[in-house]
């Protein structure tokens, strides 16, 4: 039995490593934020410094992101949909003295 156990474990967790599909992330500047829709736009910081829509509805936040702010998304893609499931804004970068 503990032949089998030592064999099993293993597989178990390659399968669910396998299973598991990384969210993508990007960074960038919040330049609209949807009230109603629940959604967000944002300029993302590497070229070409495309605009995406991200649908929050569902989206773990741990702050509410204004325009202007710098955040950090994961999402997944549902089809031509964005949706973000972690949004996490990033501290404003300190002025120099």
């Amino acid at each position: 039995m503990n032949n089998v156990t030592r064999m099993l474990v293993p597989a178990l967790l390659l399968l669910g490593a396998l299973g598991c599909a990384r969210p993508k992330v990007v960074q960038g500047t919040v330049v609209a934020v949807e009230e109603g829709a629940h959604g967000i736009v944002v300029r993302d910081e590497l070229p070409p410094n495309a605009e995406l829509r991200f649908d929050l509805a569902e989206a773990e936040l741990n702050a509410k992101p204004e325009p202007g702010d710098v955040v950090r998304i994961a999402y997944d893609e549902d089809g031509t949909t964005l949706r973000a499931t972690r949004v996490m804004r990033l501290p404003k970068p300190k002025p120099p003295k």
